[in-house]
Order: structure tokens, then sequence, then C-alpha cells
């Protein structure tokens, strides 16, 4: 996973002027760079940067579970196929590439919900959901 810290052009700008340094510095600390992103300069640039309204991005690989913040999980596949599980009730659902829903279960299990990614993974999802 990767984290980057976003605000704008002249956000970035303001920076570069307030500490001196080039744009590119401003960059390797907003993308938290493994050489350049770990100097005292960088924490100082990335703490202005929240400051002045900036937040963190996070990029997951495609295949990472997602807890988003309406009680949902969600994983999508390289496929197109996707499953969304609400936290609340346990109702997780399989959808296609085209957004239908073609599987569900009540109050998957552990070793449900690994079967079902395979199967999913595997695009052999073939059940149609209960009406």
């Amino acid at each position: 996973m990767k984290k980057t810290l976003h605000v704008t052009a002249d956000v970035k700008k303001q920076i570069a002027k307030t500490f001196d340094v080039t744009l590119p510095m401003v960059t390797y600390a907003l993308n938290y760079d493994p050489q350049r992103g770990k100097s005292d300069i960088a924490r100082r640039i990335r703490k202005l940067a929240m400051q002045k309204g900036g937040y963190v991005l996070l990029t997951a690989p495609m295949s990472e579970v997602i807890h988003d913040a309406d009680d949902t999980m969600t994983q999508y596949f390289e496929n197109g196929m996707r499953w969304v599980c609400n936290k609340e009730t346990g109702l997780t659902v399989v959808y296609d590439k085209d957004s239908k829903p073609v599987k569900s279960f009540e109050n998957p299990t552990m070793r449900e919900l690994c079967l079902m990614q395979e199967e999913i993974a595997r695009c052999e999802v073939q059940m149609k959901v209960k009406e």
C-alpha cells in the first residue's frame, strides 16, 4: 500500500518557499520517498501540508478488502467482479462485471469468504441470487 499526502499545486509552492527547498523536495516529502522523505525537513513539510488542508491518500492493490465508512466491506477483482458485505446485517452479495448480483450469503464464515474469493477470482460464480 502506498501513502501520499495530497495538497494543491499552490500549497506545494508555498511550502517550497517557506522552507526554501525545491518543488521536487516537497514532492519527495509528500510521497514519503524511502530515501529523501525520511529527513527532519520532510517531516516538517508534511506537518505544514496537513495544516494547510492536505490529506493522506492510500493506494491499495485492487484485490484489497476495503472497509468503507458506510458499514460495508468491499473487494474488487481484476475480472471486474466484486463482493460487498453489509457489516450490520452480514448479507454479502457477489456482483458480476456488469454490477448484477449473482450470488448472496447470509453471515458467511471466514472459510466461506475465502472460498468465495477463490471462486470469484476464477470467474466460477454461477449461482443466481435468491429473489
